[in-house]
C-alpha cells in the first residue's frame, strides 16, 4: 500500500463530536419576506452572490448591513462561477478569502436559470428537421435536461458548502402535494429545489429555516409593522432542520440582527453540532424592531 496514499486517508479522519466554526445555511419562504436581509445579517465581510434582478435593493433599507462596505455584490453568472469561488477559496486566493461570508441569494433561481442554460444546448444539440421544426421534444427530452440541471448545481453547491467559510443560501418556497397510495393527503410547503438538490443542501447545512412574514398594524414612525418567525424543526407541513441546538420549533426574528446573534452565540460556544435536546433555549438579546420601510423595497 502507498503509504503516502493511507497517511492522507488517516489525516482526513476526525471525532464525531467535533465542532465546526462555519455556519451553513438554508433560508426560505415566500418573495418579499425578508430572507436577504436576514440571511445578509451574518458575518462581517459578506459576498453577495445576486441572482435575482434588484433582489439586493432590500439590503438598503437597513443600512447597518451596507455600511463600511460590509457587503460587496458579485452578479450571479453560472454554475461555474461558484465553482470557481470554492476553487479560489481552497487555494487561498486572498481576494476571495478577504470575506468571511457568502451570500448565495437566491440559491432557487440558479437551479432554474441553470436549467435554462441545459435545455438551450439541447434545444440547439437536437437542431431541427426538414421542415425547419425544432426537434426538441419537451414532453420526452426534458427528463435528461432535469438530470443533467440538478447534477450540475448540486455539484456546484456541494464544492461551496465544503469550503471553509459562512455559506448562507435563500431560496423561494413553494408547495407539493403528498400522496398515499394515490391519494392526496397533505400539502407541505418546501424549498424550490428538485428533489436531488435539496438532499444534498439538507446534507450540508446546520441549519434549514423557513421564513415567514406577517404584516399587521403600523409601527411608531408610520411604516408597516411585520410579525416575523423562522421554523427550524420539521413537521409535517414544513420541512426544515438545527444542527446548531438550543432553538425551539419556532423562532422569532423581530430585527435585523435575530439571526446574526443567535449564530454567534453558537459559534462562540464551540460551534458543535447538537440536537434540539442538547442545549438550552439560544435568544437574541438585543431589543429592535424588524420593520418595512416606506421605500416600498421589499424586504
Amino acid at each position: 500500500m502507498d503509504k503516502r496514499l493511507l497517511d492522507a486517508l488517516l489525516d482526513g479522519m476526525f471525532p464525531m463530536e467535533e465542532s465546526t466554526k462555519y455556519f451553513k445555511c438554508l433560508i426560505y419562504g415566500d418573495p418579499g419576506s425578508g430572507k436577504t436581509v436576514l440571511g445578509g445579517a451574518i458575518g462581517d465581510r459578506v459576498l453577495h452572490i445576486e441572482a435575482d434582478p434588484d433582489g439586493w435593493q432590500s439590503l438598503f433599507n437597513h443600512p447597518e448591513l451596507v455600511d463600511n462596505h460590509r457587503m460587496k455584490r458579485m452578479k450571479y453568472q453560472g454554475v461555474s462561477q461558484l465553482e470557481t469561488l470554492a476553487t479560489a477559496l481552497t487555494e487561498g486566493i486572498k481576494e476571495v478569502t478577504q470575506f468571511d461570508t457568502i451570500l448565495v441569494d437566491t440559491g432557487s433561481n440558479i437551479a432554474n436559470l441553470d436549467l435554462d442554460v441545459v435545455t438551450k444546448k439541447r434545444i440547439q444539440k437536437k437542431g431541427k428537421d426538414a421542415q425547419n421544426q425544432i426537434k426538441f421534444d419537451f414532453d420526452e427530452d426534458m427528463w435528461a435536461a432535469y438530470k443533467e440541471n440538478a447534477h450540475r448545481v448540486r455539484m456546484a453547491f456541494l464544492q461551496l458548502f465544503l469550503c471553509d467559510i459562512n455559506i448562507v443560501v435563500t431560496a423561494h418556497a413553494r408547495e407539493i402535494t403528498l400522496k398515499n397510495q394515490g391519494v392526496e393527503q397533505t400539502t407541505k410547503i418546501v424549498p424550490d429545489f428538485s428533489p436531488k438538490i435539496l438532499a444534498s443542501i439538507n446534507g450540508l447545512s446546520s441549519l434549514i429555516a423557513y421564513h415567514t412574514a406577517k404584516g399587521g398594524g403600523v409601527d411608531t414612525d408610520g411604516s408597516v409593522k411585520y410579525t416575523r418567525k423562522i421554523q427550524v424543526h420539521p413537521t409535517n407541513t414544513i420541512i426544515a432542520k438545527s444542527r446548531i441546538g438550543g432553538l425551539k420549533t419556532v423562532v422569532d426574528v423581530p430585527y435585523v440582527n435575530s439571526l446574526r446573534e443567535i449564530v454567534e452565540k453558537w459559534q462562540n460556544a464551540g460551534g458543535t453540532l447538537k440536537t434540539h435536546e442538547e442545549a438550552e433555549e439560544i435568544k437574541p438579546e438585543s431589543e429592535g424592531i424588524y420593520t418595512a420601510v416606506k421605500t416600498g423595497l421589499e424586504i
